[in-house]
């Protein structure tokens, strides 16, 4: 009995370390969790798109004031609630393109709101010309900790303002083909959007890998207690 007892025992003890092991590799490429501002919600971000701490508007950047087209995609949707914008840059032909993720939270409950998802597409459908525009889509996902959880989801493609640097680093808008993707849920409390935008040429596995990258962020996003 004692040797049963102690094998079963070493089995869950091999269990937990697998468990460990497996969480520590899925995380492993993400920040530590970032309280955004003024709300209880935590996210990770990746370490490999995200080097620089988040831009703020009019912020000087290279001896240069960050231009408000850089932290919100004003001519493309309202990301309500916006509390950060993350901005990185990968290698391409010619210079670097960039990546974004915007991080939204509204502090209240959905019923005391006009739906925000509704406000986004409606925003999105009356580009013109028309972006290719899916319907929101249920998408179930699995936090850290092997927790179910399900988020809305929409992707838009079309022509997109984007801020590129050339081979010296030096920055210009273009409008290039892009892709919008933004993950949204509601909380009892909250509603929280993330969404992240990428020149087309560069949403694959060898450059950005978005379909890996903003399902893992908002698996990993969590609820925090109000402090008292």
């Amino acid at each position: 009995m004692v040797g049963c007892g102690t094998g079963e025992y070493e089995r869950r003890l091999e269990d937990r370390h697998a468990e460990k092991t497996r969480i520590e590799t899925k995380l492993s490429g993400l920040y530590l969790p970032l309280v955004v501002p003024g709300t209880t919600i935590s996210v990770r971000l990746p370490k490999s798109l995200f080097p620089d701490p988040p831009l703020v508007e009019g912020a000087m950047v290279g001896g240069k004031p960050v231009d408000v087209r850089r932290v919100k995609p004003q001519k493309l949707v309202t990301i309500p609630g916006l509390k950060l914008t993350y901005e990185g840059f990968i290698e391409s032909e010619g210079g670097k393109l960039p990546c974004y993720c915007y991080v939204g939270v509204i502090d209240v409950p959905m019923q005391a709101v006009e739906d925000p998802s509704v406000k986004m597409r409606a925003e999105l459908s009356a580009q013109q010309p028309p972006p290719a525009l899916t319907n929101w889509q249920d998408v179930s996902l699995e936090t850290p900790s092997g927790q179910p959880t399900v988020w809305r989801k929409l992707r838009a493609e079309n022509s997109q303002e984007f801020y590129t640097l050339d081979k010296a680093g030096q920055g210009e808008f273009k409008n290039l083909p892009g892709v919008l993707e933004i993950y949204f849920r509601v909380e009892p409390k909250n509603i929280i959007v993330i969404a992240w935008r990428v020149p087309l040429s560069i949403d694959n596995k060898d450059k950005v890998d978005l379909k890996k990258w903003a399902a893992l962020v908002a698996e990993c996003v969590s609820v925090n207690k109000a402090v008292p």
